[in-house]
């Protein structure tokens, strides 16, 4: 500790030797070097502090004091005090930034500039895509006409048939499942008027769990441009619903409210055998061996069939489907399945006027679940085991669920 007192002595001598006056940085250094010799350690702690400030600015004009900074070495000597205090004086700017440059760099080199703005723009896309889910379940979606307003009935048709299947057969007897026919209903609607997705929309279907009647609701229900279907559940059940509106009472008409005997005002074609799984009471059909009458010629099998074991699989009894009937046969498996077989019961959604009374919910069997179209007349199914073999499509009735 003297030795290292001597030696920061000697350059102040030197100077004082020489005469040299230093105005602002002497006095400042001069005013600390006089305790030096009183406190070893004072030096060693007053220099850097001196130093970190004075040469940094103005090395030039301090060379003489920069051979103090030599206390650098001496207080490497002493590393308490000067040791970390004398890389602090020419290393504190480069050390500063020097420090997080490699760290990141460790981390992701070249990385961490880039993925911090990908992160935010990534983020930026996820929000927009947020609100369009919620948009069903938000505000109801405002109708352009009163008629929209009450639009709750239809006949699917040929043309939304074809849309949804993808296919110009279309789906034959494979709806998927009653949930799907559901769905079908739902989109169908939706794609008539926006404001359909205000509601839920049924398939007019039995299965051999649950009846058609009891899925739709109470009434009322109209069709798309306003004119009455049907008041309640007890207008349905009948050979035409009670009180429909004289233009759709013997004509359905499908989701633009256009009478579907001809949907594209080109002319009538034969397409009036529509699925319901059902009888003339909107239940699941049940058939019997032994017919029993029913209104209009023929009579039928429970349920209101057209009757009689007409040739081409018509009508009640076994001779409507000539494998054998079942409820899963007359629902194509609960609409699960396409193949050539089973016989879907269904009615006639516009009344042909040559077989007298026409069941609107249940007049014959058609001959098979598979996917197939007719739209001329051919007399009957005639062995063609598919859902449109006697005029028809596979089309099906659409309710809004109203009145509960």
């Amino acid at each position: 500790m003297r030795i290292a007192a001597i030696y920061s002595v000697i350059p102040f001598l030197a100077l004082a030797s020489c005469g040299t006056e230093p105005t602002d940085t002497t006095d400042s250094e001069a005013t600390t070097s006089s305790p030096e010799p009183t406190t070893p350690d004072g030096p060693s702690s007053a220099g850097p502090t001196q130093t970190t400030t004075d040469p940094g600015p103005n090395p030039v004009t301090t060379p003489g004091l920069e051979t103090p900074v030599a206390v650098g070495p001496t207080e490497t000597s002493n590393p308490p005090g000067p040791g970390p205090a004398g890389p602090d004086t020419p290393d504190p700017g480069p050390t500063g930034p020097a420090t997080p440059t490699p760290t990141d760099t460790t981390d992701q080199p070249g990385g961490p500039v880039p993925t911090e703005p990908t992160t935010p723009v990534a983020s930026g896309p996820t929000g927009p895509t947020g609100p369009v889910g919620p948009q069903p379940s938000g505000e109801p979606i405002a109708c352009d006409t009163p008629e929209e307003e009450t639009f709750s009935f239809f006949l699917i048709s040929y043309e939304a048939i074809v849309r949804e299947s993808g296919s110009p057969d279309g789906f034959g007897g494979d709806l998927g499942g009653i949930e799907g026919a559901d769905a079908i209903c739902q989109r169908v609607a939706e794609y008539s008027s926006a404001c359909a997705a205000n509601k839920t929309w049924r398939a007019f279907l039995s299965t051999t769990k649950q009846d058609a009647i009891d899925r739709i609701g109470k009434g009322p229900w109209h069709d798309r441009i306003g004119r009455l279907f049907a008041n309640n559940l007890d207008e349905l059940p009948n050979e035409r619903p009670i009180n429909a509106d004289p233009e759709i009472i013997n004509d359905f008409s499908n989701e633009y409210g256009i009478p579907n005997r001809n949907p594209d005002q080109t002319g009538n074609v034969d397409n009036h055998q529509t699925l319901t799984g059902s009888g003339a009471d909107g239940r699941i059909y049940v058939q019997t061996d032994t017919p029993e009458p029913a209104p209009g010629p023929g009579g039928g099998g429970a349920g209101g069939g057209f009757g009689g074991g007409f040739p081409g699989g018509f009508g009640g009894g076994d001779k409507a489907c000539p494998d054998g009937w079942t409820p899963e046969k007359a629902t194509c498996w609960d609409w699960t399945s396409s193949e050539p077989e089973g016989c879907p019961r269904v009615g006639h959604s516009w009344v042909r006027g040559s077989f007298g009374e026409e069941g609107w919910l249940s007049f014959w069997n058609e001959g098979g679940c598979a996917p197939g179209v007719v739209l001329e007349e051919l007399g009957g199914p005639n062995g063609d085991p598919t859902v449109g073999s006697a005029g028809g499509y596979g089309g099906f009735y659409c309710f809004a669920v109203t009145g509960e």
